[in-house]
């Protein structure tokens, strides 16, 4: 999959600037879901049994909100892997944003 060739779902209830992980199956963005007064992880997978990935709604795609709880750590294991993972990090500094984010929600 190329990422240039991707299509990545822009809901109008979790806008998001840009899609700061890919690694070909998965991908993560950092947006503001709903009203919330704070940004959120949204994860999906780009490959599924349809084009469209998962998750998806009345056949469009969707991201799935992630508990901050829960988001922390899927960043400490990209972070963890770095030396791996850095050709799926997509934007470093969006990156940077999220660990900010999450760590002083602790």
């Amino acid at each position: 999959m190329d990422n240039n060739n991707l299509n990545f779902p822009r809901p109008k209830n979790f806008p998001y600037s840009d899609v700061f992980y890919f690694d070909q199956k998965f991908a993560l963005m950092y947006g503001t879901y709903k009203n919330n007064a704070h940004k959120s992880l949204g994860l999906r997978w780009m490959t599924n049994l349809s084009e469209i990935g998962y998750p998806s709604m009345y056949g469009k795609g969707m991201w799935m909100v992630v508990p901050d709880k829960l988001a922390i750590y899927i960043i400490e294991g990209i972070l963890t892997n770095i030396n791996s993972e850095s050709d799926n990090i997509l934007n470093k500094d969006k990156l940077n944003e999220v660990i900010a984010d999450l760590h002083s929600k602790k």
